[in-house]
């Protein structure tokens, strides 16, 4: 009996003994897991952390980060979710920028007795060259012919050579720009009003742009310009006057790894007013024009 009992009480410290093993083995493994387990969600916190002290650094450089900064292409791979992390209106890519404008305009004098009653198709090509800081040099070209049957002709052309600046203000994206304008004003008519013919005049000019997001990759926008011109004259004693234009519309714009791809649809007018008394009368254009370009 004695013996029994040992082999009993040998049993029962063996089982006691692989249980206590059992449990410290266990009690490693539960604690392995929960170190490495804490270790991930550190080493994701460090991720986390890094990520945004690089973007905190990159508001500190104008808004957009290194890979935003890096060039052309870098933009697109670089910045997490592509180009449009980037402020590409205030911190662009620096580069060329360029539109050509098809414009359908119908000039109205000031006592409608032109004889020229119809749209005419002008044109309108701006190249210029803009830094990283959204500053542009650039020079634009205008155009329109209109004739009639009556002999009646309206010939106008100017060429602008602008600095300009971007801006933001509230929900709207600007520039505002600033320069000189030449332009040739020859008008000849066989009805009431005779012509004018004012050649070589130069003037300052002032350009306000402003557009807003619409819907997706749509945009209104708006444009102005003013300059007031000092020319010699051909057939007449007066030597100046002042162009006014304004045009409103609806803008398609793609933002690209360099810059954005835009078409743009909109109404137009102009005012081309003499600035002293006599035969000659104001001339206004209305009408629409369509434009593509590319800007930073």
């Amino acid at each position: 009996m004695f013996k029994t009992q040992w082999f009993s009480l040998c049993a029962l410290a063996v089982a006691i003994g692989a249980h206590s093993a059992q449990a410290e083995e266990a009690g490693d493994y539960y604690a392995n897991h929960a170190h490495y387990a804490s270790h991930a969600t550190v080493a994701s916190m460090s991720r986390q952390i890094a990520e945004l002290e690089a973007r905190l650094a990159s508001f500190d450089h104008g808004g957009c980060d290194a890979g935003c900064d890096a060039g052309c292409g870098a933009a697109a791979t670089s910045c997490g979710g592509g180009a449009d992390c980037c402020d590409n209106w205030m911190s662009p890519t620096g580069g060329l920028t360029g539109m050509i404008e098809v414009v359908w305009l119908r000039p109205q004098d000031t006592y409608a007795d032109s004889g020229i009653n119809r749209y005419q198709h002008g044109s309108r090509y701006t190249l210029g060259w803009m830094n990283d800081h959204g500053q542009e040099w650039r020079l634009r070209f205008f155009e329109l012919g209109v004739n009639s049957q009556f002999d009646d002709f309206i010939n106008l052309y100017t060429v602008d050579v602008e600095y300009a600046g971007r801006f933001q203000l509230c929900n709207f994206d600007g520039e505002l720009s600033f320069g000189l304008r030449y332009a040739d004003w020859h008008e000849s008519a066989a009805g009431a009003f005779g012509g004018l013919n004012i050649e070589d005049s130069i003037g300052p000019m002032i350009g306000l742009h402003l557009q807003t997001d619409l819907w997706n990759d749509f945009d209104l926008f708006a444009n102005a310009r003013y300059s007031h011109q000092f020319g010699h004259p051909v057939d007449s004693t007066l030597g100046s006057f002042s162009i006014t234009e304004l045009s409103v519309g609806l803008q398609y714009a793609r933002d690209m790894a360099c810059g954005t791809a835009f078409l743009r649809g909109a109404f137009e007018a102009q005012n081309w007013a003499v600035n002293t008394d006599g035969s000659d009368e104001d001339m206004g254009f209305v009408g629409f024009g369509v434009a593509l370009g590319f800007t930073r």
